[in-house]
């Protein structure tokens, strides 16, 4: 009588395990679903975050050969205006105060602005009031 009733525990203690086998994963296969997905989207995320650094770490280098091309450029036509001004004071035997402005013109100084815009109060630069 005893192994009838270990016998029965046994068999309804399958059943009652099937059925929350069955029954009960479905949280932990969607749990999983959703860890999978979030692993994916993760990696996607990183990738596209890499892309973007990328990106832009190739726009720095193009605006750092951009700024060195038009620091070259502008050397060249400060170089190339003083020897065209020294031919043609020699040629013409002009005075020296373009000569002269134009040597002591530094590029990085800043203060000497261009005639098409107006200058600054804060400017250290001497206006001759005729």
């Amino acid at each position: 009588m005893l192994s009838l009733y270990i016998i029965f525990g046994f068999i309804l203690g399958m059943i009652v395990s099937f059925f929350l086998i069955k029954y009960g994963n479905k949280n932990i296969c969607n749990k999983n679903k959703f860890k999978k997905n979030l692993d994916k989207h993760r990696e996607e995320l990183i990738n596209h975050q890499m892309e973007l650094q990328q990106y832009f770490l190739n726009s720095i280098k193009l605006l750092e050969n951009l700024i060195k091309d038009h620091h070259n450029l502008h050397q060249y036509t400060l170089k190339s205006a003083k020897n065209l001004l020294l031919k043609k004071q020699k040629k013409f035997n002009s005075s020296d105060d373009v000569l002269k402005t134009l040597y002591n013109y530094e590029l990085s100084s800043g203060k000497i602005q261009p005639r098409d815009y107006p200058m600054q109060q804060n400017d250290n630069i001497i206006i001759k009031k005729k």
